[in-house]
Order: C-alpha cells, then sequence, then structure tokens
C-alpha cells in the first residue's frame, strides 16, 4: 500500500495463519525435557529461527550477546536453520569465541519438530536486515510463550505490537538488540507481559481465522459482481 497508495482500496490482507494446536507453551516438563536434550536447561537462551544469511542479521545478534557475556554469563545462543554459507559460519563462530559465548547451530529441523524448538528459548529475536513480507516464526514464538525482539521492517509491525515484544527502529545497530534483550533479562514481570499479551495476539493468526477471511473475502467479491 506504501508502494500503490492511490490503488490501497483494492488490496485485502489476508495473513498466514499458524497451527496453535502445535505451536504452544510448553509444559514445565516438557520444556525441561526438550532443554536437557541440547544441555540448556540451565541458561537464558535467546533464540533465532531462520535461514542463517547476512541479510537476516545473525551476525549483529551475535555480537549483541557477546557484549552481555561478562555481565550474564549464563547466556547462550541458539541458532535454528540452515546455513549454507560456510564463510559466513566460520564469521559467526569466530565472532561467538572472540565474545566467548556458547553458539548453538541446531540446523535445519522437520517441520514437525519445529514447536519443540521454540522450547529451548526464554526469548526470540529476529534481526532482519529484509524487508520481511510477513515473519511466520515471529507468530510461531509468540504461540509459544515467548517475548520477541524484531527488526521493523516490512510486515513484521503488523504481527508485533509495543505491548506485545520490541520492535527495533534501529536494526542495523547491535546495541539496540542488546538493550532490548538485557531488558527482557532484566525485568522478569515486564517479560511476562509480553509473554501473556504475545500469546493472545497470536490467537488472531490461527489457520482457522485466515480460512474465515478468505471465506469472507469471496462471499463479498462474489455479491459484488
Amino acid at each position: 500500500m506504501n508502494i500503490f497508495p492511490a490503488d490501497a482500496h483494492k488490496f485485502h490482507t489476508i495473513y498466514l495463519g499458524a497451527d496453535l494446536d502445535r505451536f504452544r507453551p510448553p509444559s514445565l516438563e516438557e520444556k525441561l525435557k526438550e532443554r536437557k536434550k541440547y544441555s540448556v536447561e540451565d541458561s537464558f537462551n535467546v533464540l533465532f529461527a531462520g535461514r542463517i544469511i547476512p541479510g537476516k542479521g545473525v551476525h549483529l545478534l551475535v555480537k549483541a550477546v557477546g557484549t552481555l557475556k561478562n555481565k550474564y554469563p549464563y547466556i547462550k545462543l541458539i541458532l535454528i536453520g540452515p546455513c549454507l554459507n560456510k564463510n559466513y559460519r566460520t564469521l559467526l563462530e569466530q565472532e561467538g569465541k572472540n565474545a566467548g559465548i556458547d553458539i548453538r547451530f541446531i540446523g535445519s529441523i522437520e517441520p514437525s519438530d519445529m514447536h519443540r524448538m521454540y522450547w529451548l528459548g526464554d526469548c526470540f529475536v529476529l534481526p532482519t536486515q529484509f524487508h520481511e513480507a510477513f515473519g511466520l516464526v515471529n507468530i510461531e514464538a509468540m504461540a509459544s510463550g515467548l517475548p520477541v525482539i524484531a527488526s521493523n521492517r516490512g510486515g513484521v509491525p503488523e504481527i508485533l505490537h509495543s505491548e506485545s515484544g520490541i520492535l527495533i527502529e534501529d536494526y542495523q545497530n547491535e546495541e539496540a538488540f542488546r538493550q532490548a534483550i538485557e531488558q527482557i533479562i532484566r525485568f522478569p514481570s515486564q517479560r511476562r507481559e509480553m509473554e501473556k499479551i504475545g500469546l493472545d495476539r497470536a490467537q488472531h493468526f490461527s489457520w482457522e481465522n485466515a480460512a474465515q477471511r478468505y471465506c469472507h473475502f469471496y462471499e463479498q467479491l462474489i455479491i459484488s459482481t
């Protein structure tokens, strides 16, 4: 609509949905079981999910977590998704080594297992540099009970509100992400409120709601013709 404002009245937005029966907050037992599997049960885990490429800003996240290591030695970074660029992975590993942080490269995950990966995290961060069309991972993370920190790019602010997470305006600056992550760590009551509001927000993005919107759109289309 920003690109074609004169035709804004012709646009109808129907959002993608998430399987909210699978993407849900875990029980304490489920959470501990999954975390023990990856030996991350005693740490504060910053989680990223997606393609591990420069355009997703993962290097900024590594730097941001690295600057928090001295103050919060129990912090860890978990990266879920494929990293096909060997040079980029080497760069991330070196950045992590220099900062003394524990980076877990989980790799690609079967879609049927993805919901359990969110149970590893204490907060979810999407530092994308792209003009994201949507950002389904943000919904999945909120539905899983995680506070979300994300770049204010593309369609992300249509999903993530200031009450349900933290939108980063200065998304090219790792310091902005560092401050946001520290805010989540330092203020647990605020974090719990974000989790609650985010969980409520995620309910708007079920496949059932998406189907209803499609039906309504086609009904209106038929009536208008």
